[in-house]
């Protein structure tokens, strides 16, 4: 009845909020890759001129140093991503805790009438 189709519309709404969530945490994803992708092809296309005078050996510490470096950058922006997430949950917590109480309902109200 009634009360199905408004746990269905707030269901609804928070999954529409939880998709949201969830689609832009993939573009942020993948517009990070593309950062770190342009970042080390500059890192290794700057390795190219320089080849007489770097050696075989830092160009490959560069490079993997780069790798690591721009993984830890990811990880951090999608953490904060998340962190900000999680502290929106709290607010939202701590605004219901300002709500005032709902009054107390005899115990007996709730049971089914005789023969229903």
């Amino acid at each position: 009845g009634n009360m199905r189709q408004h746990f269905a519309a707030h269901l609804d709404a928070n999954t529409r909020a939880h998709f949201a969530f969830l689609c832009t945490s993939r573009w942020l994803g993948f517009r990070l890759d593309m950062m770190c992708i342009a970042f080390l092809a500059f890192a290794a296309g700057l390795a190219v001129p320089l080849r007489h005078s770097l050696s075989a050996g830092v160009v490959g510490l560069s490079l993997s140093l780069a790798l690591q470096l721009t993984a830890q950058f990811q990880w951090t922006v999608r953490q904060s991503a998340e962190v900000e997430n999680l502290a929106i949950s709290v607010e939202r917590v701590l605004a219901y805790c300002k709500l005032p109480t709902e009054d107390v309902v005899a115990s007996g109200s709730f049971e089914p009438a005789p023969g229903g």
